[in-house]
């Protein structure tokens, strides 16, 4: 599968331990790549801390899946504070953070897929949400669910004269 796994103890692959470039996980998945191999770099904090999500990780990049279900066969349902921790608790890598909003697509009364956005820290995006999270449920594979969400994200923002919304992303482009 060309899969490769890393564990980084949180010591050894800091900043702060010395002679440590702070590139070094940056030019190890670029070297990686470069031999067609994907990287899946884990801290020793997310494997202590949240051992299921990671392995979910590994099985999703597997392309082992439970279930699967298409985006356009699901609804999209508004997701309530309490469904939104409880949902990226056991979804995402880093867990809950607190949303202005959150939408996620339901199948068969679960929801599969959800991302919530928040108003930015910085005051100089005044008006804007950003995407805070966004996760499939362990287990399923949900193809076009974040295409269909971010739409809809899209939508609302015309709706409610909003200037726009904001998400960050780490893309490796092949040269």
């Amino acid at each position: 599968k060309n899969l490769g796994i890393e564990c980084h103890g949180l010591y050894f692959h800091s900043e702060a331990k010395s002679g440590c470039d702070p590139r070094s996980h940056i030019i190890k998945s670029d070297l990686a790549d470069n031999a067609g191999i994907r990287l899946l770099q884990i801290f020793q904090d997310e494997w202590r801390d949240r051992q299921e999500i990671v392995k979910g990780m590994i099985r999703s990049r597997l392309g082992l899946f439970d279930n699967k279900v298409g985006a356009r066969q699901c609804r999209i349902v508004e997701v309530d504070a309490h469904s939104q921790r409880t949902f990226f608790e056991r979804s995402h890598l880093s867990g809950y953070a607190q949303a202005k909003i959150a939408w996620g697509l339901e199948h068969e009364g679960e929801i599969v897929a959800c991302m919530s956005l928040r108003v930015p820290r910085q005051k100089k995006w005044n008006g804007w949400l950003e995407i805070s999270r966004f996760a499939i449920a362990p287990g399923w594979n949900v193809p076009g669910g974040l295409s269909r969400l971010t739409s809809l994200d899209r939508k609302s923002t015309r709706l409610n004269s909003s200037h726009a919304n904001i998400s960050y992303a780490v893309f490796c482009l092949k040269k």
